[in-house]
């Protein structure tokens, strides 16, 4: 049978009291650390995997400490990352200061610190992380997963204070039956800085109870972004301009019935001089491509481009959408789009859709 740990920690806590009525000096309990599993969601940027490695790094205005760091065995399998405390004056400089409630009441609130994750390929071979040196594959809290982390309780036992013997039961739950200052937090979308416990599995109705903690995922964005939120402690502002959108329709086709009801630029190219989709795809810090068949038999090619660029701790994006508009018999890639992928006949049915979820 299973001790209850909330039982546990209460007979501890009446333990100690009497003892310290009695004069008897007390040892505190040390809490323990968490081992977390966590995921690489993309690994279509990675050039060298025998060097992916991870660091745990504690971060602020003056601070910097790694308190763990390990290589990635198989970038496609999960791996484990201990998260320990750093040095304790470490720990209250880290920056920003985070605020956790235990529940959605907003209460009790307890001051909490995150450790930052960062995966990268280790160029130099020093076996630790050079922002000068290494590339850097993904950053928690940079990506799509930038509201969900560990976080570390500064006072542990004051939250188990102000808790219910059911409330305590949940937070164990939380830890898998630790003392432990670690948990798995979400962030507020509005108020960054103000956490909540959380798994990918809870809702704002209840807790789950998993047998094992969920696997986090750790996903990519670009370079510099991810260097820039580092730096910037979480405080990175992202914002994004206009989407300017041309359609660039082969010459070989009648421009002039397909735009007719276009509401966007559209012009015309020689497929004598086709363009160098590749290039346009690799000269953007972000791109991606989709395409497909309209229902008159035509090829559609959507290219999307985005340019970043930094100063300070404020980036913006640039995105710019192009259709190119193909007659079936010329394949402008390697492989033509798959038949089963329709596109409306009507180009301006067309949804210019951006690069979602980096900003």
């Amino acid at each position: 049978m299973r001790e209850n740990p909330t039982s546990t920690w209460m007979n501890a806590f009446v333990i100690t009291a009497l003892l310290l009525l009695l004069g008897c000096e007390v040892t505190k309990p040390i809490p323990s650390g968490l081992t977390v599993q966590y995921r690489l969601n993309t690994t279509e940027h990675i050039t060298r995997p025998e060097r992916l490695r991870y660091e745990v790094l504690w971060t602020g205005t003056a601070t910097y400490q790694v308190t763990n760091r390990g290589v990635i065995p198989d970038m496609h399998a999960p791996f484990s990352v201990h998260f320990s405390l750093p040095e304790p004056d470490v720990l209250y400089s880290v920056y920003p200061e985070d605020t956790l409630s235990f529940n959605y009441h907003y209460y009790p609130e307890v001051p909490a610190r995150r450790p930052r994750v960062v995966i990268f390929e280790d160029l130099n071979d020093n076996k630790a992380f050079d922002m000068n040196a290494d590339r850097m594959i993904a950053l928690d809290g940079a990506g799509y997963d930038r509201y969900q982390a560990i976080a570390a309780l500064l006072d542990v036992d004051f939250l188990l204070s102000q808790l219910t013997p059911d409330d305590q039961s949940v937070f164990y739950e939380w830890t898998l039956q630790k003392y432990t200052p670690f948990l798995y937090v979400g962030a507020s979308q509005y108020f960054s800085t103000h956490l909540y416990p959380t798994f990918e599995t809870s809702s704002t109705e209840g807790v789950s109870h998993p047998d094992d903690l969920p696997v986090l995922d750790l996903n990519s964005a670009p370079e510099l972004i991810m260097k820039s939120d580092l730096v910037c402690n979480r405080q990175l502002v992202k914002t994004s301009n206009s989407i300017p959108v041309e359609i660039r329709v082969d010459d070989t086709l009648d421009a002039t019935e397909i735009c007719a009801d276009a509401e966007i630029p559209c012009n015309t190219f020689s497929f004598a001089d086709p363009p160098d989709l590749e290039t346009l795809l690799a000269e953007a810090d972000i791109a991606t491509t989709r395409c497909g068949w309209t229902q008159a038999g035509m090829e559609v090619i959507e290219i999307h481009q985005g340019f970043i660029s930094c100063d300070q701790c404020y980036c913006t994006y640039d995105y710019f959408i192009t259709y190119f508009v193909f007659h079936g018999d010329n394949i402008p890639l390697s492989q033509s789009c798959p038949e089963d992928t329709p596109l409306p006949t009507s180009l301006s049915e067309l949804d210019p859709y951006p690069l979602a979820g980096l900003i």
